[in-house]
């Protein structure tokens, strides 16, 4: 499908339309959100390729005392 100009499949039969699909830089500057969401690893860890744009009615999990468990297996 890329190569054809379309959509990942997922993107396009999302019904909720929740899922956006470019360069990240371009989708940063056009919808905000961030890459490091509690309980995630630090962005500085994995360097991950997505965004997540938390809702803002959204509990605040990282008041809770908790982290993450498998430190190991995301360790650089």
């Amino acid at each position: 499908l890329l190569e054809q100009g379309e959509p990942p499949a997922c993107v396009s039969s999302c019904p909720m339309r929740a899922l956006s699909f470019g360069d990240l830089e371009e989708l940063k500057a056009r919808l905000g959100g961030q890459a490091s969401v509690f309980p995630l690893p630090p962005e500085e860890q994995t360097e991950p390729a997505l965004l997540i744009k938390p809702h803002p009615a959204a509990a605040r999990a990282e008041a809770l005392e908790s982290g993450t468990a498998n430190r190991e297996e995301v360790a650089r």
